[in-house]
C-alpha cells in the first residue's frame, strides 16, 4: 500500500505542561504562532491528553515503541517506530537539544538513519532549541519520504535557561493571583519558556508545510507549578495530575488534508477525547498508512474504532478515577 504521507515530524517537547498556556485557555499570552494556525484550520489543539509518567527516561520509550501497561515486556523488547518506519522506505532522522549520554537519546538516535546532538556545538554555553533548525537540518537529505525526531529542551528547569533573553515577555507583573515573588517568577520565567517553544514549532512548521506532511507536537511529561501544594518540577514518585497533563498538536499540511478529508473531520471530533501517550505509536502509524502486527485499531486516536474508555493509569493509579480528584477544590 502507498503511504499517505510524505513527512512526519515529530516533536518531543520538554515539561511542558497545558495548564500554562494560552492555546488551552491561560490568561498568558503565550502561544501566538499555533493560536493563529489552528484559527487558519491547520492545527488541532488535544485538551485532555496526558503523559503516561512524569520521568523522560520512561514516558518517551512508551511514547517510541509499543510498550504501554498492559504490555509486561520491558520497553526495549517492543517494536519501535523509528525501526518501522525505516523498514517503510523512510530516512529517519534524530535531532536533539538533550544529553546524548541518557538513554532515550542514546537509544533513539542510533536507531535513525542520522542523527545531531546540539551539544556537540557547543562549549558549556547555553544552547537554544532554535540550533535544530539553524544546525540540525542541515544534516536532512532532499527524499521525498522523511520522519524528522525533534527532541527539545523545551521548559526544562532551569526555565531562565531555556530561552534568548528578548523571550523575556512576561515578569512578576504579568503573573496573576497573590503568590511570593519568587514563585511568580518561576512562572513568568516558565511561561517565556513555552512562548519560546511556541515560536520553534512555527519555525519548524514553515519549513516543511509545503509537502504532503503532518507534524506532532506532544511534551514528554508537564510539570507541577504550585497549583495546589508547594511543589514546582516533575518527579519520578510523589506525582501528581499536573505533572502529566500535558500539550498534544497536530498539524496538518494543507496538502495531506486535501488528500484525507475524513481525517481532518475526526481530528475536530477528537478534541477532548481522552487520551494517553503510551498509544501514540498506534496512531501515527495509521495516519501514515503504516500497518504492522502490533498496530491495534483501538489504540489508534484517530481511527473511528478507537476506544476512549481504556483506562490511563499513571504510577499504578487511574487518571481518571483518581488523579483528577486529588487536591480538587484547590487550584481548581
Amino acid at each position: 500500500a502507498e503511504n499517505k504521507m510524505d513527512t512526519l515530524i515529530f516533536v518531543i517537547g520538554e515539561s511542558a505542561s497545558r495548564n500554562y498556556m494560552e492555546i488551552y485557555g491561560s490568561y498568558l499570552k503565550n502561544t501566538p504562532y499555533m493560536q493563529k494556525i489552528k484559527e487558519e484550520g491547520n492545527l488541532f489543539a488535544f485538551e485532555n491528553v496526558i503523559s503516561s509518567e512524569s520521568l523522560t527516561a520512561i514516558s518517551i520509550p512508551n511514547m517510541l515503541t509499543f510498550k504501554n501497561y498492559e504490555e509486561k515486556k520491558p520497553w526495549y523488547q517492543c517494536s519501535n517506530l523509528i525501526s518501522i518506519l525505516k523498514k517503510a522506505g523512510y530516512e529517519t532522522y534524530w535531532l536533539s537539544n538533550q544529553s546524548k549520554n541518557e538513554t532515550v537519546g542514546r537509544v533513539f538516535s542510533s536507531l535513525a538513519g542520522s542523527s545531531f546532538f546540539a551539544e556537540d556545538f557547543t562549549k558549556n554555553q547555553e544552547i537554544y532549541d532554535e540550533i535544530l533548525i539553524q544546525k540540525g537540518l542541515e544534516i536532512v537529505k532532499d527524499t521525498k519520504k522523511k520522519a524528522i525526531f525533534f527532541h527539545l529542551s523545551g521548559s526544562h528547569n532551569s526555565y531562565v535557561k531555556r530561552y534568548p533573553e528578548n523571550w523575556n515577555i512576561d515578569t512578576i507583573e504579568t503573573i496573576r493571583g497573590n503568590q511570593k515573588e519568587k514563585i511568580k517568577k518561576y512562572i513568568a520565567e516558565y511561561s517565556n519558556s513555552l512562548r519560546y517553544t511556541d515560536y520553534i514549532l512555527n519555525l519548524i512548521i514553515e519549513k516543511f508545510k509545503q509537502e504532503n506532511m503532518a507534524c506532532f507536537y506532544l511534551s514528554d511529561h508537564a510539570e507541577e507549578m504550585y497549583e495546589s501544594r508547594n511543589v514546582r518540577g516533575h518527579a519520578g514518585d510523589g506525582g501528581s495530575r499536573y505533572m502529566v497533563e500535558i500539550p498534544m498538536f497536530l498539524y496538518l499540511s494543507s496538502f495531506f488534508q486535501e488528500q484525507n478529508p475524513q481525517l481532518v473531520k475526526i481530528c475536530e471530533q477528537r478534541k477532548s477525547s481522552p487520551y494517553m501517550t503510551d498509544d501514540i505509536i498506534h496512531t501515527i502509524l495509521g495516519i501514515m498508512g503504516i500497518k504492522t502486527s502490533d498496530y491495534e485499531e483501538n489504540r489508534d486516536f484517530l481511527s473511528m474504532e478507537f476506544n476512549p474508555s481504556r483506562k490511563r493509569i499513571y504510577q499504578g493509579k487511574d487518571y481518571d478515577g483518581f488523579w483528577k480528584k486529588q487536591f480538587l477544590g484547590k487550584g481548581e
